[in-house]
């Protein structure tokens, strides 16, 4: 499913909790999408798209 957010992909990690996360930042809209990496996130590569849920 196809949302409106777009853009390129930061990997980070840092000190405080969430440690590690990504960062998208949106050419679609106002809004980056900020995400924890956690156990739960399932990551499917369909190149050139990194896809999760």
């Amino acid at each position: 499913e196809k949302t409106d957010v777009e853009g390129t992909l930061f990997v980070y990690t840092r000190s405080a909790d969430p440690v590690n996360g990504f960062m998208i930042l949106n050419r679609l809209g106002l809004h980056d999408l900020l995400e924890p990496i956690n156990k739960n996130l399932e990551f499917q590569l369909q190149d050139p798209f990194l896809l999760y849920r």
